[in-house]
């Protein structure tokens, strides 16, 4: 081997290394424990408030509806957890119930617009103005990745970490003990969350998996 060769071989494997710590260091302090996080946690198991939005769809939804309820409960209770109040259960029972909905509803992968449309569609009349700005808010960025920051930023980032807590199976904590999330888990099981998620590319565009990921791809916003 050429001494060029060998530089550059070396030059990658720090840039490898580099890579992992910063990864894992990444991991490390996204898992660190909130002291005030490590009271007890109150898991929701079943939520009239989700359901009565939620039961209405339970045909398109079709096969899909129990762990798709599985996964708003799981983010109900993370996100009730994090901000140490019921007092926006309501609202965030509702936003939940409609944040994926356009999987199944409108067959759409760039599903947050479509999902609001459902929302507002549905919820218009029954909420205040400013109870659906919430609702809008917390379904248009709850795949944000950095920390909103508009009117109720609490409430619309305690959904938006509950629900990567739960897509990462807990990887990502947000500071609350990975035993709540276990306990979560146990009481609220996955039932196969990700399994459709990841069967949701080929069912609604086919083979055609650059489309697929483009169009996913929108949902996540800087």
């Amino acid at each position: 081997r050429t001494l060029d060769s060998t530089s550059s071989e070396e030059t990658m494997q720090a840039w490898h290394l580099l890579l992992i710590a910063a990864a894992a260091g990444g991991i490390y302090y996204l898992r660190q424990t909130e002291p005030a996080l490590a009271r007890p946690i109150k898991v929701f198991s079943s939520s009239e408030q989700l359901d009565e939005h939620l039961n209405p769809f339970k045909d398109v939804i079709g096969e899909d509806f129990d762990s798709y309820r599985n996964h708003n409960l799981r983010v109900l209770t993370y996100a009730t957890h994090l901000l140490n109040s019921e007092q926006y259960l309501p609202v965030i029972a509702a936003a939940l119930a409609f944040h994926d909905i356009a999987l199944w509803t409108d067959s759409q992968l760039a599903y947050l617009e479509p999902s609001v449309a459902q929302a507002l569609s549905k919820l218009e009349g029954r909420l205040s103005a400013e109870e659906l700005t919430l609702i809008k808010d917390i379904i248009l960025w709850h795949h944000k990745i950095t920390p909103f920051t508009g009117p109720h930023a609490d409430i619309v980032n305690a959904v938006r970490k509950g629900d990567l807590i739960d897509l990462s199976f807990g990887l990502v904590n947000f500071g609350i003990p990975f035993e709540h999330v276990q306990a979560t888990f146990s009481a609220v099981p996955y039932t196969g969350w990700h399994t459709i998620l990841g069967g949701m590319l080929p069912r609604i565009r086919g083979y055609n998996i650059p489309q697929a990921l483009w169009e996913l791809s929108s949902i996540f916003k800087w």
